[in-house]
């Protein structure tokens, strides 16, 4: 909860101002008409110091995980750290890629050869379904809230693919991502914050 406080904004009560400063997280001010107000008070600053929510969904990264079962091969790299550490290091920090959980019909194989190529770009297709499919379950949770929250705020990244080094993909990732994230509903205003990936 905030404490942030401004000179100017007060609790008003009953059309009578009170001694202490009013703080954000208190409801009232953005009810009242704007003569009930305290003077000089702007409509943003009205707003910061109402009674509000808001949501925040962290790290959408569109396409990470086909990227993640690229590079799933080694985690057996971490029995070698093992080894030359006689047991001491476990090699998760020297190789500090997470386990890739996946549901029972997506099915990997750890070492790709030609003939299960395709197979492998199924498998791609079927994660990156699956991270639509995630997204698509936030919006719906989001468009649900009751009472609807003031903002929604989407911090980066937004998608997992470089602009500058797949620039097809980064474009196709990112036509999925407002695709998904247009169906927010028109009275929630969505911020998207960029994160390295997207710049």
């Amino acid at each position: 909860m905030s404490t942030r406080r401004h000179p100017l904004i007060h609790k008003v009560c009953r059309g009578k101002e009170e001694e202490k400063p009013f703080r954000a997280g208190q409801e009232g001010i953005l009810d009242l008409p704007p003569d009930a107000r305290p003077p000089n008070l702007s409509r943003a600053e009205a707003w910061a110091a109402s009674s509000y929510t808001f949501a925040q969904l962290a790290d959408t990264q569109l396409g990470l995980m086909p990227s993640m079962r690229q590079v799933q091969w080694m985690r057996k790299l971490r029995c070698l750290v093992k080894v030359a550490s006689c047991g001491v290091r476990d090699g998760s920090k020297e190789i500090p890629i997470p386990l890739l959980e996946l549901p029972d019909e997506v099915v990997l194989s750890e070492f790709p050869d030609e003939d299960s190529m395709a197979d492998q770009a199924g498998s791609d297709h079927a994660l990156y379904e699956m991270e639509i499919s995630l997204c698509e379950r936030a919006v719906n949770c989001l468009n649900s809230l009751s009472p609807r929250p003031a903002f929604a705020v989407v911090c980066g990244d937004l998608v997992h693919a470089f602009p500058d080094k797949q620039p097809g993909l980064h474009a196709r990732q990112v036509r999925d991502f407002k695709r998904v994230f247009s169906r927010v509903h028109p009275d929630i205003p969505l911020v998207c914050m960029c994160g390295n990936h997207d710049v």
